[in-house]
C-alpha cells in the first residue's frame, strides 16, 4: 500500500512565483514522495536546488545525518544572507 504523493497537490505554476532560493531533498528510493514529484518541484522554481542521496528513503535525516547536514549547510553558506 502507497499513501504518499503521486503528484504535486499543487502545479508547477504555483512554484513558480517562488523567487527565494530553495534546496529540494529526495532520497532516490522515497516511498511517500517520488524523485519525479521533486524533480517536478526543482524544475518548477526558478531558484531552486536539487538534492538526491542516493539509496536512501523518505528518512535520509536518520539514515544518514551527516549526508543530510552537509548538504544543507553547504546550501546554506552559500546563501547571500547564509
Amino acid at each position: 500500500m502507497h499513501d504518499g504523493l503521486d503528484e504535486l497537490p499543487f502545479g508547477p505554476a504555483d512554484l513558480a512565483g517562488i523567487a527565494r532560493p530553495v534546496l529540494v531533498l529526495s532520497g532516490d528510493r522515497d516511498r511517500w514522495i517520488p524523485l519525479r514529484v521533486a524533480t517536478t518541484m526543482y524544475e518548477a522554481m526558478p531558484n531552486a536546488e536539487l538534492a538526491v542521496f542516493p539509496a536512501l528513503t523518505h528518512g535520509a535525516l536518520w539514515e544518514r545525518p551527516d549526508l543530510f547536514a552537509n548538504v544543507l549547510a553547504d546550501f546554506l553558506l552559500r546563501q547571500p544572507d547564509g
